[in-house]
């Protein structure tokens, strides 16, 4: 199980996401500890969830089975440590979030009120290398809270208030924010937020696995 190197991958390796980071790997057998080891994280802290066939498979609490994996095959982490008094941040709402955007190589625009937007890459999904304009509404007290789902531009789906993930739950922008309605609402709560870091990691994974699940 080996990273991909400077010298490339061999002809017996094939490529894995997790967490958005390409591995190469050579065993088709491994375990979710195996796979959190290889993006650099423990299981005391972390467990693995498998985007497959637009949906999540958990393995919390499964830290020893077997995964068949494949080409291709996409995984997050998701963390599940205490939060410490250091961990608190000292910016909250857009302020917060804007800076955790520029650690993470991202140029925010304040568009006031709680509104922002960033470009994006789509890193996953059918629609990967597409450069689209994320919008959100940022909630003055993130990260106690997140946003409640993104805004996408240009559109992607038809809007339909009902039905579920990925075509459902799509609305006009403008009832949802400060953004007009070349964007739209994709009413998408986050799942465990309190379960989370709270960051803006881990809000950029989740939208990483909505694109992965289109």
């Amino acid at each position: 199980m080996t990273a991909q190197t400077e010298r490339g991958p061999s002809a017996k390796e094939f490529p894995i996401t997790i967490d958005g980071e390409e591995f190469q790997i050579e065993d088709r057998t491994l375990t979710p500890i195996q796979l959190l080891a290889l993006a650099g994280l423990t299981s005391a802290d972390h467990y693995l969830i498998e985007v497959k066939n637009k949906k999540q498979v958990s393995f919390q609490g499964k830290d020893d089975e077997v995964i068949h994996i494949q080409k291709g095959d996409t995984f997050v982490s998701v963390f599940t440590g205490p939060t410490t008094v250091s961990d608190l941040p000292r910016q909250f709402g857009v302020a917060n979030f804007m800076s955790g955007l520029e650690v993470l190589g991202y140029t925010g625009t304040d568009l006031g009120d709680g509104n922002l937007t960033f470009e994006y890459v789509v890193e996953v999904g059918i629609h990967k290398g597409c450069l689209v304009t994320m919008g959100l509404k940022v909630p003055p007290d993130f990260p106690l809270n997140p946003p409640s789902g993104p805004h996408v531009k240009p559109h992607i789906h038809a809007m339909q208030g009902g039905g579920v993930h990925p075509s459902g739950g799509i609305h006009p922008s403008s009832g949802h924010s400060g953004l007009p309605d070349d964007f739209q609402y994709w009413s998408r709560p986050f799942p465990g937020w309190n379960e989370s870091r709270k960051s803006v990691g881990d809000y950029l994974a989740f939208i990483r696995h909505l694109w992965a699940t289109q």
